[in-house]
């Protein structure tokens, strides 16, 4: 009888992937995800460029830097992977002030701090189409616009709550908590209901959003090499999808990102 032959996806599995060699052990790659406000987005009362807020930031690096992270990937495009680099050279040169978002404040602070050479470019831009499911349910299915804007209001109020009284830390820590990850994938969900049996309009922003992040992840995986501890920063939109797939690969370990961003400044 002849030897059993392996199926077709365990031969894709051993010829695909970038870093894994057949018949061979190598290094797995760590991964952990740091998601994020957009600092851009912060309220006038909890500046990111005041002095307290920038003492709470430093302090987060220092514990994010304990990672020691070989590499570290950032919501820009890939595309604009030159422009990035030049950007962080001159900052590394000390001619260029952070900006008020967290891919220079974390990630280029945290970068320079590590002395990398370079910080990676990883995001892939697709428009997710949500204009188009919310003029739908307003004619045809109310319940649900009436669900999203009151998820949208209570999540409002509970930013506007942390903001005043937490730490950036400890705003960092809830917003990658199961909980908190786990409301904003249960949102994505009711959304395949609306045009359910009819158009499935629902379905488009939901099946953009999923390829998107399945882009960003291939990007991650081009950049990884065996051994390699690679912390991203991003908007936490992108979190659940991220553990899900370094969890799910088989080169991958996830690094759970709470035991470093416990805040070294208590809250406010």
């Amino acid at each position: 009888m002849a030897p059993a032959t392996p199926a077709l996806g365990q031969q894709q599995d051993q010829q695909s992937l970038p870093f894994l060699k057949s018949g061979s052990q190598q290094e797995s790659v760590e991964v952990m995800v740091l998601g994020t406000f957009h600092f851009s987005g912060a309220p006038d009362f909890n500046a990111i460029n005041a002095a307290e807020q920038q003492d709470e930031i430093k302090a987060m690096v220092d514990n994010l830097s304990k990672f020691e992270p070989t590499k570290i990937a950032l919501e820009f495009e890939r595309k604009d992977t030159a422009k990035v680099d030049s950007l962080y050279d001159v900052y590394r040169q000390g001619n260029h002030k952070l900006t008020v978002n967290e891919r220079q404040q974390v990630g280029f602070r945290l970068a320079g701090q590590l002395d990398h050479e370079k910080v990676y470019s990883i995001d892939y831009k697709k428009p997710w189409g949500m204009r188009p499911v919310m003029e739908w349910a307003s004619d045809n299915q109310t319940g649900f616009k009436e669900y999203f804007y009151d998820w949208k209001r209570e999540n409002s109020q509970m930013d506007s709550t942390l903001h005043r009284h937490k730490t950036i830390s400890e705003i960092l820590m809830l917003y990658n908590s199961d909980p908190f990850l786990d409301r904003i994938q249960k949102a994505r969900m009711r959304t395949l209901e609306v045009g359910a049996g009819e158009n499935y309009i629902g379905i488009e922003p939901v099946a953009s959003i999923y390829k998107r992040n399945m882009r960003i992840f291939a990007n991650l995986i081009d950049i990884a090499e065996p051994g390699d501890r690679i912390l991203i920063v991003y908007g936490t939109g992108h979190t659940h999808f991220f553990n899900q797939f370094i969890e799910q690969h088989t080169d991958m370990k996830l690094v759970d990102v709470q035991k470093y961003l416990a805040p070294a400044i208590s809250s406010r």
